[in-house]
């Protein structure tokens, strides 16, 4: 798999890696838990339409929004940690 990708180690939390493909598709991986699981794909497209957004926040708020009303539970990193490795990512 090629494309940019950032690792992130949270101070009290998880390991986890988010990579950005040349096409424009984003990839989650890591040791942070996820309820239910199967949303991760739902995940990476929310933060694939983050890529459309004008700035983190706009993109945060987005993120913020589509998990709660799905009832996504993360624990070991946040939203804040993956708009940031979005972000830099796409740098």
């Amino acid at each position: 798999m090629s494309g940019r990708t950032v690792v992130r180690k949270i101070d009290g939390g998880k390991l986890f890696r988010l990579t950005l493909l040349p096409t424009g598709k984003v990839r989650l991986h890591g040791d942070f838990f996820l309820y239910p699981e199967e949303r991760i794909e739902a995940i990476e497209e929310w933060l694939e339409c983050c890529l459309t957004m004008p700035d983190k926040t706009s993109a945060k708020r987005y993120l913020e929004k589509e998990i709660d009303e799905e009832k996504i539970t993360i624990l070991g990193v946040d939203v804040q940690h993956l708009i940031d490795a979005l972000w830099r990512a796409k740098e």
